[in-house]
């Protein structure tokens, strides 16, 4: 990963940059995972994954295990395997009993819902980006936009701009705590519930591990929600469907992979 800034003299500050890197890799490694799996899904986890094994010793030992453990079944599982598995954890519909997006566990109302989506569009927006493809709440765009600004962060810390990445940091810890932290480790037990065992479990360890390294090192507050082990609210509208579509070849962001 250190290539990206072969220009960076500094040793302290590429070696701040390079650990932005991996976060970033695990956080785009993880939303792929959670997106319906496509031509090329699989690749792109792996490559990522590896990307992060490679400069495992700047990672703590849980964390690096963890992310063997999530390759290693991935490695000889099959893409149409991937795609079964995916569904029967997930169905083609956001399930009760395992929804991927946010608002299921966080809302109680109709009119908290859209006032939840326009809280995660400000943020997005902020930072210039727009999500395609999933709804805004899914648990695949809120990776992968916390993996965009880590990825912002790794480019700060390579050039010295101190204030900035601060500035990026503090973003990262406002929206784990105001969104993707308060309801993921609820996520995570109806996920792990649900498979018992195989790649989306290994995935949701990876994932809940990551999560909280990084509650510890942005300083985050959490308030999560109070309903682990009951079924998060049904979303009934039609954002809620899912199906595969052909653009594998672009993130969330409508970035080029």
């Amino acid at each position: 990963m250190k290539e990206l800034f072969t220009n960076i003299t500094n040793e302290k500050n590429l070696k701040k940059a390079t650990r932005c890197l991996l976060r970033a890799a695990l956080y785009r490694a993880l939303a792929k995972a959670y997106s319906y799996p496509v031509a090329g899904t699989k690749e792109a986890i792996i490559e990522n994954l590896t990307r992060v094994l490679e400069t495992r010793d700047l990672l703590p030992s849980t964390l690096s295990n963890a992310v063997k453990d999530a390759l290693a079944p991935l490695l000889t599982l099959e893409n149409e395997n991937l795609e079964s598995e995916y569904l029967r954890v997930f169905t083609h519909v956001c399930a009760a009993d395992c929804n991927p997006c946010e608002s299921s566990y966080v809302c109680k109302h109709l009119f908290q819902v859209s006032q939840n989506m326009a809280n995660l569009s400000g943020f997005y927006r902020n930072f210039g980006v727009e999500p395609t493809g999933e709804r805004h709440d899914h648990v695949s765009v809120e990776l992968e936009f916390l993996g965009y600004l880590a990825f912002r962060e790794a480019r700060e810390e390579a050039e010295g701009r101190a204030s900035k990445a601060r500035e990026v940091r503090r973003a990262q810890k406002l929206f784990l705590e105001r969104h993707l932290g308060r309801w993921f480790l609820t996520f995570a037990f109806l996920v792990k519930r649900k498979a018992q065992e195989g790649v989306f479990y290994e995935f949701t360890e990876l994932a809940e591990m990551l999560l909280d390294s990084e509650v510890k090192r942005l300083k985050a507050s959490l308030a999560p929600v109070k309903s682990i082990g009951e079924l998060p609210l049904p979303i009934t509208n039609g954002d809620s469907e899912r199906f595969p579509s052909d653009a594998h070849e672009t993130s969330v962001y409508g970035f080029t992979t």
